[in-house]
């Protein structure tokens, strides 16, 4: 069984505010119990759950984790009992809201006192240790009697707010901001020291008053008459439903109320407004009073698929999801105070459509454009954005080759030969002392013999034997035992990813185990596939199967204020496909967002690595040619409902 874990060292800087409200609310509301004489706090695991899930859950290290339980290495089985942390009673325990911090991966003692307002002396003082070096996971003290007093600066404003807040472990700005009634961009304003995307439990900071935030807002909008009659709008080029929300001062989920069933804008449309008001504008250029951004200028993206709207009975609702979590980051990251700007575009799944966008002058303005999977209107794109140097993102098309020669193209997902070739190896070098049996159906379904021969392929270069073992219908136990020596172990690759084909190898495979001493001894290897038949995991987890995958098997973690959001602005209506085209939207929305607004649209100066909900991304450079995500993921489903990933 594999026991390395996925690196996942850059989650927050992605997920930004929406994903970081998830996370709980630390090992302190855990139970105590005490071990050869020391108190600890401890857990027992639930069905599902991860090594990585817990650490994030509960703000403790894996590495600390495995310290203090070794035989989480083998997995995390259900019912097992974890300790994760030193109880209260021990000083090590205090919460950074108290004055201690948890060091992250290559963290410096230098980089720690600065955070915290010490010289390092004083840091030093705190933490005599600290001399030898610090290092993940490791506890430290931040706030003490050697600690710095809050700069006068500091207690003017605490004075004039009359309020001061310490950040706590998990706790976002956006909550701190929400949980006190006023904007994000005014609590930034008040905290200018303050790095919206690098900040630390155990912070204190200014919360402006009510009254504050309100003269703010009064200077920052101007209110003019609304040009539509009470209660209608008309919607018009680059609109979206957060964009008209608020130029009237309601609530984008009273917008969505009121409009059931309209999930895109189209310009000339005309929607309902709940208790219309006053529609409001932002003050005139020049205006001393501007809102805090994270960047100076607005962001302005383009997304052009082929939503159909126009045959509303049969319109593509993979694009309508992926449209919806893209808006969702859109809302995100205006809640970061940053101006944004989205030109939608239906290509109508036509030539027509497409070449209606591609003569508007308003893509021109686009700091990048999210791509449709039509192979000729990706092409056409793609030389729209090398023309205009504008990124041009292809999520959907895995074929696509445009980033081999193109500055401007950027492939979301690795190329299909790519992660043949890297899977084929992973399971060669894996399963080193299995005998690979390759299964095949003589009547049924055997698409991904293009998979099983590059695997052929390799272990034939690499002097390695392999069986091939053909079967109709449904493969039996008797064919397995009486073709296969019980003496060797075998790791099974089926010539199919299809659901009824699983069906067909599933039962024999797992009585096949059960004839086994250890039943270690056999494993399954699949496809990207097979994630979405949820219905068969509990047989995917009996068999030990392990799948390669571009996309993440999401933390529920991860996932639980995301579907939280979607409920409040759609309703209960999310589609439970793998993956989840809303999942990507938010991701892709993110990821633009984010790299536009940090680097200026330089995607390979944001982050090397970055994991997302459902697509974790290492973009790379191709020599003379565009960027493409280079990973690949082995997802193991293992017996005890155990799940373990890893980049390949």
């Amino acid at each position: 069984m594999i026991t390395r874990q996925f690196k996942r060292s850059l989650i927050g800087s992605i997920l930004f505010t929406a994903v970081a409200t998830a996370v709980g609310a630390g090992i302190t509301t855990l139970p105590v119990k005490s071990v050869n004489g020391k108190n600890y706090h401890y857990y027992t695991v639930q069905p599902h759950e991860t090594l990585y899930a817990l650490s994030k859950q509960f703000g403790v290290s894996e590495s600390e984790i495995l310290k203090l339980n070794p035989s989480a290495s083998e997995g995390l089985k259900a019912g097992q009992e974890l300790i994760l942390g030193v109880a209260k009673s021990s000083p090590v325990a205090t919460s950074a809201a108290t004055g201690t911090y948890e060091v992250k991966k290559q963290e410096t003692a230098y980089g720690i006192s600065k955070r915290f307002g010490l010289t390092l002396d004083e840091f030093y003082a705190l933490n005599p240790e600290a001399k030898d070096g610090v290092k993940e996971g490791q506890v430290v003290i931040v706030k003490g009697p050697a600690a710095k007093q809050p700069t006068k600066q500091t207690e003017t404003k605490a004075k004039k707010s009359g309020k001061t807040h310490v950040i706590a472990e998990h706790e976002t700005l956006y909550q701190i901001a929400r949980d006190n009634n006023i904007p994000l961009s005014d609590l930034l304003a008040a905290n200018p020291g303050l790095d919206a995307a690098r900040y630390s439990a155990g912070t204190e900071i200014v919360i402006p008053t009510a009254k504050e935030t309100e003269t703010k807002v009064a200077k920052t909008v101007v209110a003019v008459q609304s040009s539509e009659s009470k209660g209608d709008y008309k919607v018009k080029a680059g609109d979206t439903f957060y964009g008209i929300a608020t130029r009237h001062g309601i609530s984008t989920e009273q917008l969505y109320a009121a409009n059931p069933g309209i999930d895109i804008l189209k310009e000339g449309m005309t929607i309902k407004l709940p208790d219309a008001c006053d529609e409001k504008t932002e003050a005139p250029s020049g205006s001393e009073t501007k809102l805090a951004t994270v960047s100076g200028n607005p962001i302005t993206i383009a997304v052009a698929l082929p939503f159909q709207i126009d045959q509303k009975a049969k319109h593509n609702k993979n694009m309508v999801e992926f449209y919806r979590g893209f808006l969702m980051a859109v809302d995100s990251m205006r809640n970061m105070g940053q101006p944004i700007h989205i030109l939608t575009y239906d290509t109508k799944g036509t030539d027509e459509g497409l070449q209606e966008i591609l003569a508007n002058p308003d893509l021109k303005k686009a700091n990048a454009i999210v791509a449709p999977d039509n192979a000729e209107h990706l092409k056409a794109l793609n030389q729209f954005g090398l023309d205009n140097r504008i990124a041009v993102m292809n999520i959907f098309n895995n074929r696509d080759s445009a980033f081999y020669t193109n500055p401007y193209a950027i492939q979301a997902a690795l190329p299909r030969d790519d992660m043949y070739n890297r899977a084929a190896q992973a399971f060669i070098d894996n399963f080193d002392g299995f005998v690979p049996v390759i299964l095949v159906s003589s009547d049924g379904r055997k698409e991904k013999t293009e998979f099983t021969d590059v695997v052929k392929a390799m272990l034939e270069k690499s002097g390695k034997n392999y069986k091939e073992l053909p079967y109709s219908g449904t493969l039996t136990l008797e064919q397995l035992v009486n073709s296969l020596p019980a003496t060797d172990k075998y790791a099974f690759l089926p010539a199919s990813s299809h659901k009824d084909e699983f069906e067909k190898i599933a039962t024999a495979l797992q009585a096949y185990k059960d004839t086994r001493d250890f039943k270690n001894e056999v494993i399954v290897w699949g496809y990207p596939e097979w994630l979405a038949n949820r219905t068969a995991y509990e047989k995917m987890h009996e068999l030990d199967c392990y799948i390669y995958s571009r996309t993440d098997l999401p933390e529920p973690f991860m996932t639980e204020s995301i579907n939280e959001m979607y409920k409040k602005w759609f309703g209960p209506t999310m589609n439970m496909n793998y993956p989840r085209r809303s999942y990507m939207g938010f991701d892709t929305g993110m990821y633009l967002l984010r790299t536009v607004s940090a680097t200026g649209g330089d995607f390979e100066k944001l982050l090397p690595y970055v994991q997302s909900i459902t697509m974790p991304v290492t973009l790379k450079r191709y020599q003379g040619g565009g960027l493409y995500n280079d990973e690949l993921l082995l997802i193991n489903l293992s017996p005890g409902e155990t799940i373990s990933k890893r980049s390949i």
